[in-house]
């Protein structure tokens, strides 16, 4: 029997990027009955027009209601076919080959307990820093906690586990850490990061996005880790471990005295961000404590 695909997309003026992302989809080799799902929080550029003379299905949430687990939710729950697996994308990202689908759904055919989340690159024009930082985070992130390898921006998962607990609509962020998280530990799931079902990961960070990301990432992450001072620490240690290779990418590219003020704003960011975020989140641990 056919099996049914979704592909849930979350987009916010993302027209130039969804135009690439569409064409790879459609370049896919697999057997499946996909199904693609848009969900849109208030674009004013070019995206909607882009939808409706593609006909592709679409959803809009109000920006001010948005959460990244509350769209993938609502694209969801606005499926017309119930499917067997769901597909989380980000609009910015772009799949490597025609076997990206196939490859990230595959281990699920074998077991629905599974999560599967590909390999993530940065885009090659990025900074040696954010180069480095998709390559290495995965491998901090396990080392924290094996749900924290589980990324929504390149993910695969059954629509049985997402009917058993389906993801936070609530939390800012990492409501995909939650999601795995909780059916690591209370349905025995596996957690698998794929690096044949890879993707680029377009994104040029300015340094007050990165600051933000960062920050309320590693709140949420804090949050949801049984040890915080765990977290900041392999985060702080991975942060000024990678220093030396964002040199190394610099320079084999040439331009390593231009690099030097980007590397040093980035790692700088990236420990104040993970410090602030950590310190943020065990006060507010200590202050629920006091509550109680």
């Amino acid at each position: 029997m056919t099996k049914h695909v979704s592909i849930i997309i979350r987009t916010l003026n993302e027209a130039s990027n969804l135009k690439i992302l569409f064409q790879a989809i459609k370049q896919q080799i697999h057997p499946f009955q996909l199904q693609l799902m848009v969900v849109d929080s208030g674009s004013t550029d070019e995206t909607l027009d882009f939808l409706i003379e593609e006909k592709i299905f679409f959803v809009s949430i109000p920006r001010e209601c948005f959460t990244f687990g509350r769209a993938l939710n609502l694209g969801i729950r606005s499926l017309n076919i119930v499917p067997d697996l769901i597909v989380s994308i980000s609009a910015h990202c772009i799949p490597s080959h025609s076997s990206w689908l196939l490859n990230l759904v595959s281990p699920i055919l074998a077991d629905p307990a599974v999560l599967t989340t590909g390999y993530q690159y940065s885009y090659p024009l990025s900074r040696s820093s954010e180069v480095n930082w998709f390559i290495y985070r995965p491998h901090i992130n396990s080392r924290i906690n094996p749900a924290f390898i589980f990324n929504n921006a390149n993910s695969a998962f059954s629509y049985i586990l997402w009917k058993l607990h389906s993801f936070d609509s609530y939390i800012p962020a990492q409501e995909d850490i939650e999601f795995a998280d909780y059916h690591f530990r209370n349905n025995n799931a596996k957690i698998l990061l794929l690096p044949d079902a890879s993707i680029t990961h377009i994104h040029n960070f300015t340094n007050i996005e990165l600051f933000r990301r960062i920050y309320v990432e590693t709140c949420q992450e804090c949050l949801l880790s049984s040890c915080p001072l765990r977290v900041f620490i392999l985060k702080i240690l991975g942060s000024i471990l990678a220093i030396p290779s964002d040199f190394r990418l610099a320079y084999q590219r040439g331009r390593i005295i231009k690099a030097i003020p980007g590397i040093l704003a980035f790692r700088s960011i990236e420990i104040v961000s993970i410090a602030l975020g950590t310190a943020n989140s065990c006060l507010r641990l200590f202050l629920k404590v006091l509550n109680h």
